[in-house]
């Protein structure tokens, strides 16, 4: 069975019939076993095209990301791929099983080796986010906030979190399973480690009521060869939020609190938002109450998907590490110095 076999739909009539459009070549990109997306490249005389897909029960948000992306395109966001309207006017094509959208393909690679990343890449990082912020406060529609978690992981509103978190532990750990096993062990103390952070940190607020991406990883963005950024993808999460969580995963998991690192990310993204200390010491508690929740809701997959634990566990390092890089910085001597360096 080929690649374009396995795609759930007919690609070349989903495309003529939702946005009039001919077929040169279809490429699978990928299906993502863990949210049930499907990715696929288009090629038509028209240039070429991402067709995403998305489980049917995802319509309400992918509807709200993708009237934010044409809001952000229309006042002159470029840092993500426009979005292509179908025949009636409508930004997404239903079938049924999925919720359709069509965006322009951009191309370039994710880099996912974090010792790859310089400062020039963090920078141009930095200044497109602070685009989609700065821009994002002219669309957003009125009453809009944004979630609490854990329905939104950076960019939520973070209050009642540690109580929430602390629950959903201790539910985890009456299986004995979880409380058990020895291949979780690390993740058991890194989780130990987190909480005992969370009394320090503060109470969080909404700092930057904006349109936040609320993913952003090295697989979200894209780079050239040359080093030149290219697109920041993977936009079915465009919603009001807290922008200062898309902030928190540029200083944590683009720039690993380095701060060397983090004055690049600085620099940029302060181009075109404002960035105080304050910021700088939230975004580090932000990242630890991020990466808390991210180890507990990887052991709860661990719990309920035994056919996939190899996949859960072994990418883990990176959060095992950070939590603990993050608890142990010294904040606001951290957040002055990296102040510092980016004004200069």
């Amino acid at each position: 069975m080929t690649a374009a076999e396995r795609l759930p739909i007919d690609v070349a009539a989903l495309l003529k019939a939702g946005w009039g459009l001919h077929t040169d070549a279809v490429h699978p990109v990928h299906t993502r076993w863990f949210t049930g997306k499907v990715l696929i490249r288009c090629d038509t005389p028209e240039g070429s095209w991402c067709l995403a897909g998305g489980p049917a029960a995802y319509r309400s948000r992918v509807a709200t990301a993708a009237g934010y992306q044409a809001w952000l395109m229309q006042v002159g966001c470029r840092v993500i791929p426009a979005i292509r309207a179908v025949l009636d006017g409508e930004l997404l094509r239903e079938d049924g099983a999925h919720v359709w959208t069509l965006m322009r393909w951009m191309d370039g690679a994710p880099e996912h080796d974090q010792s790859r990343w310089t400062g020039a890449m963090l920078e141009q990082l930095g200044r497109a986010v602070g685009q989609i912020h700065r821009l994002g406060r002219q669309v957003l529609t009125v009453g809009a906030a944004p979630q609490l978690v854990p329905d939104q992981f950076w960019a939520a509103d973070w209050h009642g979190f540690d109580e929430w978190a602390r629950a959903r532990w201790e539910l985890l750990l009456d299986d004995t399973e979880v409380s058990g096993a020895a291949q979780l062990e690390p993740l058991r103390d890194a989780i130990r480690f987190g909480f005992e952070a969370l009394p320090a940190l503060g109470t969080p607020r909404v700092r930057n009521l904006t349109v936040a991406h609320d993913d952003l990883w090295t697989e979200h963005v894209l780079f050239t060869p040359e080093g030149r950024l290219s697109a920041i993808i993977d936009l079915d999460g465009l919603d009001a939020g807290d922008g200062h969580g898309d902030f928190a995963a540029l200083i944590s998991d683009f720039a690993n609190l380095d701060q060397g690192l983090c004055d690049h990310v600085v620099r940029g993204y302060r181009s075109e938002c404002e960035v105080s200390a304050g910021d700088l010491v939230a975004a580090r508690a932000t990242a630890i109450r991020h990466h808390l929740l991210t180890l507990i809701e990887r052991i709860r997959l661990w719990q309920e998907r035994p056919e996939r634990r190899e996949d859960l566990i072994s990418p883990l390092g990176y959060w095992l590490r950070s939590i603990r890089a993050a608890v142990e910085l010294d904040p606001d001597r951290w957040a002055a110095a990296i102040l510092e360096a980016a004004r200069a």
